[in-house]
């Protein structure tokens, strides 16, 4: 595998930018989950899809662990570091990684308990905004396993919240749920997946709220401590400088809209929730290398436009390196991922 990085620029593309896809969808899947015991934890109608949840939120964490012990592995190669245990870390988490998709029927299941329930209650914006996160989780697995069924059917569903209310209600989640919902709207606009958080992120924000900004702190952070208190110690920053740089862009974008604060819901001496999310994120935004070569070819993918009529096939090709890794074999890739 270090030999097919160093000499096949089409491979590295691609396994890079799965890496980070698949790295990205764990981190949401576990943060959605949180968000979910969080606005549906005292609902009845919601205890049996929750419980399900919590067992798999146990998955989560080993997923990112093993995904993030893996990106690790592919930044030092990147660097040009010999990583002997770098093919099996990148089995291992591709494999974890296939493993948690087998539990995206979750997401089914929090969307149609939350229509039935809306029947005849009114709810709250933040479960619809809850709601309308897993919509969009799943159009992208649509997306990315062509399946048509499920795109139309979700399509169908579509959204119940406003797109006025949506970026109120994602304030009212701690920093790091937030961020964990721009990056996937980030990754749902640079593959051309329409997504509602990503419509009702005003124009002049969408745009400077790449990837890179959103993963700012993480690169500020170390967070190679073994010692627990420098790692809450990292959390806090974590927050801080995320927040931060939210709240920069909000300043230029919404001059105009003041009720709009993006990250103010957190203050600095609170503890993150969802820690591990946290670590996760931080960790790929520390790998400097590994996103460095992301954010060059996503960049190149999204701002083309014969690759936008071709970011189906795109996401076709990522899904298929994800499976032919995690079964140990070597991806045919071709045009759009490659240069």
């Amino acid at each position: 595998m270090e030999e097919l990085l160093k000499n096949d620029s089409a491979y590295k593309n691609g396994v890079v930018i799965a890496h980070v896809l698949m790295q990205s969808r764990a981190i949401q899947f576990g943060a959605l989950v949180d968000m979910s015991n969080e606005v549906a934890g005292q609902i009845p109608e919601f205890a049996k899809v929750l419980k399900d949840m919590k067992e798999a939120r146990e998955m989560v964490t080993n997923v990112n662990a093993s995904l993030s012990k893996a990106g690790e592995d592919l930044n030092a190669a990147l660097s040009g570091e010999e990583c002997p245990d770098l093919t099996q870390n990148t089995i291992n988490a591709s494999l974890a990684y296939t493993t948690l998709q087998k539990q995206n029927k979750l997401a089914n299941r929090f969307i149609d308990i939350t229509d039935n329930y809306l029947e005849n209650k009114e709810g709250d914006d933040r479960l619809k905004f809850v709601r309308d996160q897993w919509v969009d989780y799943q159009k992208m697995t649509a997306t990315i396993e062509d399946d048509k069924e499920s795109a139309e059917a979700l399509a169908k569903k579509g959204n119940l919240l406003p797109t006025e209310k949506t970026l109120a209600a994602l304030e009212s989640f701690d920093v790091t749920k937030q961020t964990s919902a721009l990056i996937s709207s980030r990754l749902d606009m640079d593959l051309g997946i329409q997504s509602n958080l990503s419509k009702a992120i005003p124009l002049k924000l969408r745009n400077s709220l790449d990837i890179p900004t959103l993963f700012a702190a993480a690169q500020m952070v170390n967070t190679s401590a073994n010692d627990i208190q420098m790692k809450m110690s990292a959390l806090d920053l974590y927050n801080i400088a995320v927040k931060q740089g939210l709240a920069n862009h909000q300043q230029q974008a919404f001059s105009n809209q003041s009720d709009i604060k993006l990250g103010a819901q957190q203050n600095r001496g609170e503890t993150v929730n969802g820690s591990d999310i946290a670590i996760s994120a931080m960790n790929l935004g520390a790998a400097v290398h590994l996103m460095g070569v992301f954010n060059q070819k996503i960049g190149y993918i999204s701002n083309s436009a014969s690759l936008r009529q071709s970011q189906q096939d795109i996401c076709n090709q990522l899904n298929a390196i994800i499976y032919s890794t995690s079964i140990g074999v070597k991806p045919e890739i071709h045009s759009g991922v490659s240069d």
